[in-house]
Parts: structure tokens; C-alpha cells; sequence
């Protein structure tokens, strides 16, 4: 006869799925496992570790993780040598975390993205218009036109001008949310590869020139001057 026997025991566990995958991934951030230096008593004394919950690292799921994670159930159960249950008790109820809703409009925020995605090369242009070649033919001569330069990164922010509300903040080059759910070895490398830091939000991480702005100060400057005039073209870059 066997020494030992193996009792199946069934584990329910939850996890997030992103049914959009890269849409406001930046906005919605990225949650992973608890670390030693993340633990406080609360987390030790109730065997969270054990358990290994997922927090908040960035976006939303950072911001509010203390009301998205709600708090989990703990039960004390003391079993004799052969795993029969003697006692059982719950220690703590679970209570379910809440429900976050953000003010992006999801319509606007996609195209924002896929007009960054555009632009920086990741997808094909189906909204911009195709860039110039490199070389074009003049009237009289041949004139080589200087080639367009791709950007490495980018952002776009729409704010409700009334409100202040956020209807879109897109951030690229992006990444996938559910690689941190069932993410691919490829997956991972492709994006660790990827020079341009894909995980940086470039609307609220990164220092950015203020450039667009600023042309309105370069602009009033130019025409009090009459250096220009206002029906004067001028590309910017």
C-alpha cells in the first residue's frame, strides 16, 4: 500500500484580461506580483506573500490601487496527519475592490493612437498622408528634397477645455497590457529590445520642448516686429 496519498485540492483565483489590448495602456498601467520591499505588517501578518497579490506599478493601477484591489478573505482551517479537516473558521471576509471609471473617450483615444502609431512608423498610414519621396523631380532641374525624419516617440493630450477632464492621452511607441497576464517570451523581448522605451508615458515622464505652445509667443513676436506678415507660409518641424 501506498505511504502516502495526494489529496487534489481546487484554487479559484482572479486575474484583469484586456480586451483592447493596447488602448490607453500607458493610462491604465501595468500591475505585478508583490515584492519583499513592497510588503508592510498588514501584508505579512494576513500570508498575503504566500498568496502572491499583484499591485498597482503605474497609470491608474498605481493611483488607485487601494480601492481597485479591495482587500482578500482569510480562513484558518486545522487538519489532523492524514488532512482531514478538524476546524474552519474565516478569519476575515474578502471585500471586492471598486470600480474606477475614467473620463477618456475611448473613439478619440484610439485615434490619437493610431495617428502617433502613424507617424513614428508602427502601422501603415491609413490617416496621414504618405511621405514625400526622397528625391523629386523640379521643373528645370532635379532638386533633392530633404528626407522626412521619423520620430522615436511622441504624445497627444485632449483636455475638455471647461472641465479639465481628460478625454485622451495617448503615448507612443506603446505596449500590450495582457503581457502582463499570459505575455510571450517574444513578446518580452521585443519590447525590451526596443530602444525607444516603450513602457515610458511621454505625456506625464518624460521633459518635453514646449514647442507648440510657444509658437504663439514666437509668432506675436514676429508679426509686432513685422518680420512676417500673417499671410507669410512657414513650416515648422
Amino acid at each position: 500500500p501506498a505511504l502516502f496519498r495526494t489529496m487534489p485540492r481546487v484554487i479559484r483565483s482572479m486575474r484583469r484580461t484586456y480586451p483592447e489590448l493596447t488602448l490607453a495602456a500607458h493610462v491604465v498601467g501595468v500591475r505585478t506580483n508583490v515584492r519583499d520591499s513592497d510588503l508592510t505588517a498588514d501584508y505579512s501578518t494576513a500570508g498575503l506573500k504566500n498568496s502572491a497579490p499583484r499591485i498597482g506599478r503605474s497609470g491608474v493601477e498605481s493611483s488607485y490601487d487601494h480601492e481597485l484591489r479591495g482587500v482578500s478573505g482569510l480562513r484558518r482551517t486545522v487538519r489532523d496527519r492524514r488532512q482531514r479537516v478538524i476546524s474552519s473558521e474565516i478569519v476575515r471576509h474578502p471585500v471586492s475592490g471598486r470600480d474606477l471609471t475614467v473620463t477618456l473617450d475611448s473613439k478619440l483615444q484610439q485615434l490619437c493612437e493610431q495617428l502617433l502609431s502613424e507617424s513614428l512608423g508602427d502601422a501603415p498610414r491609413l490617416l496621414l498622408p504618405e511621405l514625400p519621396p526622397a528625391e523629386s523631380e523640379a521643373a528645370d532641374n532635379a532638386v533633392t528634397a530633404e528626407p522626412q525624419p521619423i520620430p522615436s516617440g511622441g504624445c497627444v493630450v485632449v483636455m475638455e477645455a471647461d472641465s479639465g477632464r481628460l478625454l485622451a492621452a495617448a503615448s507612443a511607441p506603446d505596449f500590450d497590457l495582457s503581457m502582463f497576464a499570459e505575455g510571450s517570451p517574444a513578446m518580452w523581448t521585443a519590447v525590451n529590445m526596443d530602444a525607444r522605451r516603450p513602457f515610458v508615458p511621454r505625456f506625464s515622464a518624460m521633459a518635453l520642448p514646449p514647442g507648440s505652445t510657444f509658437i504663439i509667443v514666437t509668432a506675436v513676436a514676429g508679426l509686432e516686429s513685422g518680420t512676417i506678415t500673417a499671410d507669410r507660409p512657414f513650416e515648422c518641424r
